[in-house]
């Protein structure tokens, strides 16, 4: 069984008016502005992350441990060359110690010698 109840002098509404078009078009402009605020947050966020991004990714380049040109034996033989450590590296990043650690430390308490 479905109730109708009949409801008396409810307005009408309309577009017709210049009120419901002024209602309307200050609900529309509030939205916009709501709208450009939330990007305008949104745009300050990226542009902070990637500025903090971007300057510890420097401040980690300019603290990278040396390389040696050679690592020399008391007795004055090469035991190795910096281009041995920078071949041991791409060694070892191409069978993923990278993926544990950093190449400078990190990683080989976690990925086995090779």
């Amino acid at each position: 069984m479905i109730l109708l109840i009949k409801v008396r002098n409810l307005p009408q509404l309309s577009l017709s008016t210049e009120i419901d078009k002024a209602l309307i078009n200050r609900n529309f402009k509030k939205f916009t502005m709501n709208i450009r605020k939330l990007w305008f947050g949104f745009i300050a966020v990226m542009v902070f992350s990637f500025g903090v991004l971007g300057y510890f990714g420097i401040e980690i380049y300019h603290q990278a441990p040396p390389i040696p040109d050679k690592v020399v034996a008391s007795d004055g033989t090469v035991l190795f060359t910096g281009q041995d450590i920078r071949e041991g590296q791409n060694v070892w990043q191409s069978i993923g110690g990278q993926e544990l650690g950093s190449v400078w430390g990190h990683g080989s308490y976690q990925a086995p010698d090779w």
